[in-house]
């Protein structure tokens, strides 16, 4: 800025205001400066430049007249456009915050919802709905990757009587137990635990061996063995459990359902296996 005072110094009046307009035109505008930066600098353009050229200004001519109106109004002008700009930037950005927060609750909504419509409301567990889903998921996954699934059915031994003597608050508390045992004894992030029916859970083992599956009904018999809340009677479980290699769903389902109805015909309270079927 200096430099271009010096070498204007021995221009005219005329055009060395419009010098200084277009340098107002860059600093308030083109660079788009934040307002006090921009107010601060165009005052020290302004004095800078009456003090340069301090000994033409005295004169007071016409010429001289003219311009510095022409600088005047280049300043105001300028800083109006630079405060307009600031203005409109920050109304555009509180716009677009507005709408990322908004659009961050409604992804926290829908998250939320979903995980209600596939949550079952009384023991926390998924719900039938998402067994479907991930069940037929499982299978196909299973059969496309030639890979063995596995899957246990557990009902609560003697609900009804259990409800019928203690009352459908103890029968509820009671179901929310059981979940919780039965989700402690499950180990992988990949394994599903659904409540499927009204005192009936089911387990969705992926990638799993006999052996592992056996050894997570042994810990689920285990569980329900360990001491209950004083408020509840304890209960146990029965456990139908199916491996089979690429199944169907309705074929593993079968499966685990007839070895489920084993269990309870050799009196409950037991796992049985149904037969690996490729």
């Amino acid at each position: 800025m200096l430099n271009l005072l010096v070498e204007m110094r021995g221009a005219t009046a005329a055009h060395l205001a419009f010098s200084i307009g277009l340098y107002l035109i860059v600093i308030n505008i083109v660079f788009h400066l934040r307002p006090r930066v921009a107010t601060t600098l165009s005052v020290g353009v302004c004095l800078t430049t009456v003090l340069m050229t301090w000994q033409r200004l005295v004169k007071f001519d016409d010429q001289t007249i003219l311009a510095i109106t022409f600088l005047i109004a280049a300043t105001i002008i300028t800083l109006l456009a630079n405060f307009r700009h600031d203005a409109t930037m920050r109304h555009l950005y509180l716009l677009i915050l507005r709408e990322q927060i908004r659009t961050q609750d409604m992804e926290q909504a829908n998250q939320e919802l979903s995980e209600i419509s596939y949550t079952d409301a009384l023991t926390g567990v998924s719900n039938r709905r998402r067994f479907d889903l991930e069940f037929e998921l499982a299978c196909q996954n299973a059969r496309e990757q030639h890979g063995v699934l596995g899957l246990l059915l557990i009902d609560v031994d003697h609900f009804k009587r259990y409800n019928d003597t203690h009352g459908h608050p103890a029968g509820d508390a009671c179901l929310k137990e059981v979940a919780a045992r039965i989700s402690e004894q499950t180990r992988r992030e990949q394994d599903i635990i659904a409540r499927i029916g009204g005192e009936e859970f089911a387990i969705i083992l992926r990638d799993t061996s006999p052996e592992g599956a056996d050894r997570v009904a042994t810990r689920i018999h285990a569980a329900m063995q360990a001491q209950w809340p004083q408020s509840l009677p304890p209960v146990t479980v029965s456990i139908g459990l199916a491996i089979m290699a690429g199944p169907s769903a309705s074929s593993i389902m079968q499966a685990a359902d007839t070895a489920l109805y084993e269990a309870k015909e050799r009196g409950r309270n037991r796992t049985i296996a149904a037969a690996l079927a490729a």
